[in-house]
């Protein structure tokens, strides 16, 4: 069964290219940026979200938030480099479908809807 584990402070804008995360909101706000056009997606205290790889991260100066990545992985930080883009964009593409969702377990939407 994959394990979603982890506990972390974000602060500065960033992504990881090579794990999911799960993201509870405990203060403050952040700001998620998702998809090719780089939609912006609020979010506030008590919110938690599943970021897929490559999900870009922005946060008030007051965040904190807990992250977690599933079967353990270990996540790297990337910054908006161009340098290391092509290489992130490799990563991202490699990364596994969780087999668990953090916050229902086997039985979740998640799994449903998330396709590669």
């Amino acid at each position: 069964m994959d394990q979603w584990l982890g506990g972390r402070r974000i602060q500065y804008h960033h992504y990881h290219s090579n794990t999911h995360e799960v993201l509870g909101v405990t203060k403050g706000n952040a700001t998620i940026l998702v998809g090719e056009e780089g939609e912006r997606l609020e979010l506030q205290e008590g919110d938690v979200i599943v970021l897929s790889a490559g999900t870009g991260v922005e946060s008030s100066d007051d965040f904190e938030g807990v992250g977690g990545d599933p079967g353990g992985m270990y996540y790297n930080s990337r910054t908006w480099d161009p340098e290391e883009r092509n290489q992130a964009v490799s990563e991202v593409g490699h990364v596994p479908i969780p087999e668990t969702d953090p916050v229902f377990g086997n039985t979740d939407p998640m799994l449903d809807k998330w396709k590669k």
